[in-house]
């Protein structure tokens, strides 16, 4: 993945990027459903699952 001028050597962790975001929004719950909705959309199966898992351990759904 290559900005105009930026190389960047590695892909972001998506998955890492969504779980910090649901850390910091996980007192709302209208962004909390957005972010989950948005992690589903991009993210594939495997992960999107591993998410799902990991927010029903860690947060009260």
């Amino acid at each position: 993945m290559t900005f105009t001028g930026i190389p960047l050597q590695h892909e972001p962790d998506r998955l890492k990027e969504f779980q910090s975001l649901i850390r910091h929004v996980h007192s709302e719950p209208t962004q909390m459903r957005r972010a989950l909705r948005l992690a589903f959309k991009e993210l594939p199966l495997e992960e999107s699952q591993r998410l799902r898992d990991w927010v029903e351990r860690r947060f009260s759904l």
